[in-house]
């Protein structure tokens, strides 16, 4: 190794993988800078992830190889710990873009890699590598950075004001778009140490590599160039509905509500068995989870277990309800989430196209929903006081400050206490701001139950009976 690594190709192929690690870390800053969580619902961003993943492990390959060449062995050890973290959250985040999955170890993993971040630039600022120039920059920057963004990440999720949520997730941006100038002092010490050297021989294995590397660049560029193809063309990825998804949306009908504006909703309504134009009839209002975000008009019924609850034949007969599910586009949210675009506007517009076609009761809207529909549950009983006779957030957050707007409102809150997805605070928080303000929620937290919490809930008895016998008529 110390053969190889004293050779000028090492360097040059260091300084190349470093370089593109600076394109793809601004790029992608850049875009979710603009785009914020929409960028993830780009149609090629998932292999675009896998290239940028495959040359970052290459560059931190090169160097735990440098480190340990010079006799750097505890800037090798936490090189590979920064590198292996890396790595889990590259997976992590594969998994949760492509298919919604590990999303429960996200926080735990982004956690782990902020604590590697900064024990590497300690270690670069502490061990025998500060003797060298830019390592010691380096190892300053990256301690700078991951102090800054475990801040501005800890204050984001622990802070209960909406508006300051929404400026700490542009901070963490910016954070993140100025994390890929670390590399510029890494590129900085290979250009130094390539000064040193003074031979110019290549070898059959330095030749091979660096053929590897060149592929490394031409993917990572093609990959780049279709990314932001989909950006100007704004081409979304669109998963394919299964057949259960399919077969559980197939005894809803299908609309699109476009307003005045050109913007379109895609959403599916259920109609009792023997509905009567003559009749009154409550509207549920059933918010899908982040696995229900598209534009097929599919998907959004099976990720509402509300909307699957009260489609039940027994539910039907019992609480007959007219059921609207809106499907929320991808990169946006029902509100109350910062990173992603609100469409509750949408969703109350559509509801005023709905009642002026069918008989609703006015006096009986409910709405209910999970994780991002938890979320917008709470934004439309906050945006609209007294609109809705009885809502249902289950594992979701909202805006305290909106307290006040609330306190008309039969509030029925769920949420798991180990939830790692959505932190429990969020649901505790909104109940105790309406509390404070003298509002009486009901609020039912189950120990020991993370983020997926809707067997619990299912089985929880009287919510149905609860939120139907709600009215503002009372």
């Amino acid at each position: 190794m110390e053969q190889w690594v004293r050779h000028r190709k090492f360097y040059s192929i260091g300084i190349c993988l470093w370089s593109l690690v600076l394109f793809l870390s601004a790029f992608k800053g850049i875009l979710f800078l603009i785009f914020q969580a929409k960028t993830s619902y780009f149609n090629t961003y998932s292999y675009w992830l896998i290239g940028y993943g495959f040359i970052f492990t290459a560059s931190q390959l090169i160097q735990i190889c440098y480190y340990l060449s010079n006799k750097q062995s505890w800037a090798a050890i936490a090189c590979a710990s920064y590198q292996i973290s890396c790595l889990a959250l590259f997976i992590v985040t594969y998994f949760m873009v492509t298919s919604q999955q590990l999303e429960r170890f996200h926080l735990s993993i982004q956690n782990l890699m902020l604590l590697s971040i900064l024990l590497y630039g300690l270690v670069l600022i502490l061990s025998v590598t500060r003797k060298k120039k830019w390592l010691k920059i380096a190892g300053w920057s990256l301690l700078l950075i991951g102090i800054t963004y475990l801040t501005l990440f800890y204050a984001k999720n622990f802070t209960s004001s909406f508006e300051l949520q929404l400026e700490l997730t542009k901070a963490l941006h910016i954070t993140s778009l100025l994390s890929s100038l670390v590399a510029i002092p890494f590129i900085l010490n290979f250009k130094k140490e390539l000064k040193t050297l003074r031979t110019t021989e290549e070898s059959a294995f330095s030749r091979s590599f660096k053929g590897v590397v060149g592929l490394l660049v031409s993917l990572a560029l093609v990959l780049s160039i279709f990314l932001f193809r989909d950006v100007l063309l704004n081409t979304l990825r669109q998963p394919t509905p299964t057949t259960k998804q399919r077969e559980i949306a197939s005894a809803f009908k299908a609309f699109t509500y476009t307003n005045t504006k050109g913007q379109k909703l895609p959403y599916r309504l259920l109609l009792p068995s023997d509905y009567q134009p003559n009749n009154n009839y409550p509207l549920a209002i059933c918010l899908h989870h982040g696995g229900g975000n598209g534009t097929d008009n599919v998907r959004q019924v099976e990720a509402s277990m509300f909307a699957r609850t009260l489609s039940e034949p027994e539910n039907q007969q019992k609480f007959p309800a007219i059921l609207f599910v809106p499907q929320a586009p991808p990169g946006s949210c029902f509100g109350g989430i910062p990173e992603y675009e609100d469409i509750s506007g949408l969703v109350m517009e559509a509801i005023e196209e709905i009642e002026a076609t069918y008989s609703v009761d006015t006096n009986r809207r409910y709405v209910m929903g999970m994780s991002l529909g938890g979320f917008g549950t709470w934004t439309l009983i906050g945006n609209h006081p007294q609109q809705f006779a009885a809502a249902m957030p289950v594992c979701g957050g909202g805006d305290p400050a909106k307290a006040e707007n609330m306190l008309q409102t039969p509030i029925w809150a769920f949420h798991g206490a180990e939830d790692q997805n959505v932190p429990v605070q969020l649901s505790q928080d909104m109940v105790n701001a309406i509390r404070k303000k003298g509002g009486e929620p009901k609020y039912t937290e189950y120990k020991n139950v993370g983020h997926n919490v809707w067997n619990h809930v299912e089985n929880t008895p009287g919510k149905l009976e609860w939120i139907f016998d709600q009215s503002l008529a009372n």
